[in-house]
């Protein structure tokens, strides 16, 4: 962003520095502790007014991760095939539960 920009350094530049020094620990890390502060940076100033927040989404979304949503990953243990109308009864039960109490089951 504008840091690169100062530097006279083209945007790319950063993609290339992730790449390159993904293999030297003490330089990777420094990386990700800069992008956590451009991540902050970009939630503070839309928190504050002073970015515009549309903007704001669009980068936090694009660059660092952020979603909409949550999303949940389903992991189907039980062959509900062979449990009986009693058994299905009671799981339907549970998971829905559990679906409005917004948990996820380990």
């Amino acid at each position: 962003g504008d840091a690169l920009d100062r530097c006279d350094l083209y945007p790319q530049i950063w993609s290339y520095w992730l790449e390159k020094f993904a293999d030297d620990p003490e330089v990777f890390e420094a990386i990700k502790r800069i992008e956590g502060k451009m991540e902050n940076k970009v939630v503070k100033n839309a928190l504050k007014g002073d970015a515009n927040a549309t903007m704001s989404i669009f980068v936090l979304k694009n660059k660092h991760d952020w979603k909409d949503k949550t999303e949940a990953d389903v992991n189907v243990r039980k062959s509900y095939g062979a449990m009986s109308d009693e058994e299905l009864e009671a799981e339907y039960e549970r998971l829905e539960a559990i679906s409005k109490a917004g948990t996820k089951e380990d």
